[in-house]
């Protein structure tokens, strides 16, 4: 079986010690080639190899760990995927600011999209604009970008307001976004009082 690893490179640092007692967690992703993508099943386990760690200890006597055969679940791919390209992370009490998409059409079919505004009552970021905009046609496998705008209107951790896709070539099939990320909402006077406590703290 052919790695599906790209790059490899040493994970405990230059100098590749562990400390005593030192304990130490990696997350792996695996990226798959679009070379296989069509051969492999979507939605079943897959075995992706095994895992050796190998290491010399101050003697010099070498040790080895081999784990089993590691297997994961690729999951189905999604006929349309909303990905936030760029956000701000804080933004300021009842600011208006951008939220630049990525919609990318993975379907095998071209879509006709509409994009719905969902004006959450109660919800700290709202989005500011016309609902019921029509985009530009979005052949198969390709992406399109989507620049948004939202107004800030409660402090705190807030997340973005959902907002739906329609697909006016299929039906009207509705593509719902609803965990689309979340930006932090200060507090217009917090934030003065904060700047004139750093500006006393240098003078």
């Amino acid at each position: 079986m052919q790695s599906l690893c790209t790059m490899c490179r040493p994970v405990f640092g230059d100098d590749g010690t562990l400390a005593p007692k030192a304990i130490r967690q990696y997350v792996y992703s695996i990226s798959v080639p679009a070379s296989v993508q069509a051969s492999i099943p979507l939605g079943k386990p897959k075995t992706v190899g095994k895992m050796d760690i190998v290491w010399r200890t101050k003697l010099g006597e070498r040790g080895r760990i081999q784990t089993g055969q590691l297997k994961t679940t690729i999951p189905p791919l999604l006929e349309l995927v909303l990905t936030v390209l760029k956000c701000p992370g804080t933004v300021h009490m009842e600011q208006t600011f951008s939220v630049i998409c990525l919609a990318t059409n993975n379907s095998g079919h071209s879509m006709r999209l509409k994009m719905v505004l969902d004006r959450v009552a109660g919800g700290g970021v709202v989005w500011s604009g016309v609902s019921g905009k029509i985009l530009n046609e979005l052949a198969s496998k390709q992406s399109t970008q989507i620049t948004l705008m939202a107004l800030s209107v409660l402090p705190g951790l807030q997340s973005l307001a959902p907002l739906c896709l329609v697909d006016m070539q299929d039906n009207q099939r509705r593509y719902n976004f609803s965990d689309i990320g979340q930006v932090f909402v200060e507090h217009v006077q917090a934030a003065s009082v904060n700047r004139t406590h750093e500006q006393s703290a240098l003078s």
